[in-house]
C-alpha cells in the first residue's frame, strides 16, 4: 500500500492548495542491489516464486500519454517490447520524451523519467490498466496517466528472447515437446532447448536477434546449456510446461544468497496547475508545478549461518506497511483505542490512513524525498 498512500498524499496536498492534478506517473520495482545485479544474469533475483513475475508478463496494459492519447499494450511479447529506458534528468519535459520515443517508432513507449533514472540504469514497462486509477485517485482527465514496473536495463530484452524461444509457454507439455527423451529424473536442459529449436547461440540469434542473444547468454550463465542441469518432471501427470521448467531453474539459480541485498525503488511524478492571482480583476490564468517523490530502500544483507536475522527491503516495505495498517484498524496506531477506519477492505487512499501511516514509516527509515519545479 505504500504506492497508493504516497500517491494519494501528493494528490491530496495539491488539492489542499487549491490545485488540480493534470498529470500523474508512478513507477516502482523490487530489484537486487546494484552490486548484486552486476554479477547476476538478467540483473534480477527472485525473493519468491518466479511464476508470479512470468505470469504478470502475460497481462495487457493501458495508459494515457501526455497528449491525451490512450495506449493499449497486449501482454506477452508486446509488453516486453514496450519497455523503454527510464531516463533521468530531473525536470526533463515529459511531452518531449514522448515525441522522441514516437519518432523512433516505439509506439508503446512512455515518456517517463525522473531522478531515479539519474541514479540507476533502469527501464520501465507499463503495469496493467493505469486508466483505472483515474477514478480511484480522483484525477479525471490527467494526462499522462501511467503506472509502470522498473527493471534494470535489458531485462525485458532477455525475457523477450525467452518468450520467443517458447520458454514462457504453458503448452505443449514437456512430455509432448520432448517425446521420449524424458526419464523419471528428467532430461538435460540442452535437450529442452534443442526441442525448442535453440541448439546454440547462433540459433537463438536467428530466432530472436539481440533478444535471443541476451536470452541465451543468461541461460548459459545459469547452467541451462550444461547437460547435467536437469529439467525436472514437476507434475506426475506429465503436464509440466516449458514455463514450469524455467520457473524451477530460476528458483534454484537466481534466489538471494548469504550477504546479498535487495532494493526497492518507487517514484511518483505529479503535474499540477493552480489559479494564478489577478491584480486587474480579470482572470489571472494558471501556474504550473511538478512534484517528484522518490523512495530508495536498501535491504539488510541476507544473513549467513551465523549472522543475525536480517530483513529485505521488500519485507520491510510490505511487512511494516501491513503491520501499521493492522494497528490502525485495531485503534492502536493513534493511541485512541478506537479504529481510525471502519472494517472491510480499503485501498489506503483515505487521509485517515496515509496521514497516520506514512509518518510512522518515516520513523522506520522508509522515507520519500520530494522535489518541486515550476
Amino acid at each position: 500500500g505504500i504506492d497508493h498512500m504516497s500517491a494519494a498524499s501528493l494528490i491530496h496536498a495539491v488539492r489542499a492548495r487549491g490545485g488540480k492534478v493534470t498529470g500523474f506517473a508512478s513507477v516502482c520495482g523490487g530489484l537486487p542491489a546494484v552490486d548484486v545485479a552486476a554479477d547476476t544474469p538478467l540483473g534480477y533475483k527472485f525473493s519468491w516464486s518466479p511464476l508470479g513475475v512470468l505470469t504478470a508478463l502475460e497481462q495487457p496494459a493501458a495508459y494515457r500519454c501526455p497528449s491525451g492519447e490512450h495506449v493499449q499494450v497486449a501482454g506477452g511479447l508486446h509488453l516486453l517490447k514496450s519497455a523503454t529506458r527510464y531516463g533521468g534528468a530531473a525536470g526533463r519535459d515529459k511531452a518531449r520524451r514522448w515525441a522522441e520515443n514516437r519518432s523512433e517508432g516505439m509506439e508503446n513507449a512512455g515518456p517517463w523519467g525522473g531522478p531515479l533514472g539519474d541514479l540507476f540504469n533502469l527501464e520501465v514497462l507499463p503495469n496493467r490498466n493505469s486508466l483505472a486509477y483515474e477514478h480511484l485517485y480522483g484525477i479525471t482527465g490527467a494526462s499522462p496517466l501511467f503506472r509502470g514496473t522498473l527493471r534494470f536495463d535489458k531485462w525485458a530484452s532477455a525475457l523477450a528472447g525467452m518468450k520467443a524461444m517458447g520458454l514462457l509457454d504453458t503448452s505443449p507439455s514437456l512430455a509432448t515437446l520432448m517425446k521420449g527423451s524424458l526419464s523419471d529424473a528428467g532430461a538435460g536442459w540442452p535437450d529442452l532447448l534443442r526441442a525448442l529449436g535453440v541448439e546454440d547461440m547462433q540459433a537463438a540469434e536467428a530466432l530472436a536477434g539481440v533478444d535471443g542473444h541476451r536470452a541465451y547468454e543468461a541461460l548459459r550463465a545459469i547452467g541451462a546449456t550444461r547437460q547435467d542441469e536437469l529439467v525436472p518432471i514437476l507434475a506426475a501427470d506429465g503436464s509440466t510446461s516449458p514455463r514450469d521448467a524455467l520457473c524451477a531453474l530460476l528458483s534454484r539459480k537466481l534466489a538471494y544468497g548469504p550477504g546479498e541485498q535487495d532494493l526497492v525503488l518507487m517514484e511518483h511524478t505529479v503535474d499540477a496547475e493552480y489559479p494564478a492571482p489577478s491584480f486587474s480583476g480579470e482572470g489571472g490564468g494558471v501556474s504550473n508545478e511538478r512534484l517528484v517523490s522518490t523512495l530508495v530502500v536498501h535491504g539488510d544483507k541476507c544473513p549467513g549461518d551465523t549472522a543475525p536475522v536480517a530483513f529485505s527491503a521488500m519485507a520491510r516495505t510490505v511487512g511494516l506497511t501491513a503491520a501499521l495498517g493492522t494497528r490502525l484498524l485495531l485503534g492502536t496506531a493513534t493511541g485512541s483505542g478506537h479504529a481510525a477506519i471502519c472494517g472491510g477492505v480499503h485501498i489506503p487512499t483515505q487521509p485517515a490512513v496515509f496521514e497516520a501511516i506514512l509518518p510512522q514509516l518515516e520513523m522506520e527509515g522508509i522515507r520519500f524525498s520530494e522535489q518541486r519545479a515550476c
